[in-house]
């Protein structure tokens, strides 16, 4: 909130805005609230300033950000459209680059044959990780198990074993809800019924931990449909009913 009133608010030199501006959508979309108005005025101030006279590195970091909001809002062809722009000009940044292609690579994203999605994911793994952080290499590793998964892509699950049940670090730790909660989703999918209890239950005990309600809801919703599939019925109606649209949060 505080860096979106300083670029609405304060008159600042355009590389001091779009500074703010890379912060602010890192910071919007590591939130642990649901996706809510402050998300829309975030996205209005990229556009914003995507309209002013940028460098091409300065846009393309705005455009990844954008992009990867955009995908939480469900607006998921222009996520794809704006990550697609930004990927030719992030060699400067090996992490963003590896994001962006990573998100490219979930075949959710925008509406593309799963060979293009797969040669996303290729190109992502291919990234040096030594120039990453600690936390870059483990949000790389569990987009590259969700997208490979949601494929139907056997290596997924090599790639998935290599998510840690626990993090120290605050940001690692949403890394690894996130994680969890994709994992048990596909291993749901692929009907491997009891990974997907032990990784959901994983993924709920870290966000209540960590009040990441974002995805809480759809951990919960997740739990639900796999007690359908399970036969486990008894209450299912009632959680479900109580449940209903909390995963669009």
């Amino acid at each position: 909130v505080l860096l979106s009133d300083l670029l609405e608010g304060a008159e600042l030199p355009l590389p001091t805005r779009v500074g703010l501006a890379r912060k602010l959508a890192g910071a919007t979309l590591f939130r642990r609230d649901a996706v809510d108005e402050l998300h829309q005025r975030v996205v209005r101030m990229l556009r914003g300033l995507l309209g002013e006279r940028l460098g091409r590195r300065e846009e393309a970091e705005l455009r990844s950000g954008l992009g990867r909001l955009l995908a939480q809002l469900g607006d998921l062809e222009g996520a794809r459209a704006e990550l697609e722009r930004a990927v030719p000009n992030l060699d400067h940044d090996p992490a963003q680059a590896a994001r962006a292609m990573a998100f490219l690579g979930i075949p959710f994203i925008g509406n593309r044959p799963a060979p293009v999605h797969l040669a996303w994911l290729r190109r992502a793994a291919e990234i040096d990780h030594r120039t990453l952080t600690a936390a870059d290499r483990l949000a790389l590793t569990i987009d590259r198990a969700s997208g490979l998964l949601a494929l139907g892509d056997e290596s997924g699950w090599a790639v998935a074993a290599q998510i840690p049940t626990e993090a120290v670090r605050p940001d690692e730790r949403l890394h690894v809800t996130r994680g969890h909660l994709n994992v048990g989703t596909s291993a749901m999918a692929w009907g491997h019924y009891a990974q997907a209890r032990q990784r959901l239950m994983a993924a709920l005990r870290l966000a209540d931990a960590d009040r990441y309600l974002r995805v809480r809801a759809r951990i919960l919703v997740a739990l639900a449909r796999l007690d359908w599939y399970t036969g486990a019925w008894r209450g299912l109606v009632e959680r479900l009913g109580a449940l209903a649209g909390t995963d669009r949060q």
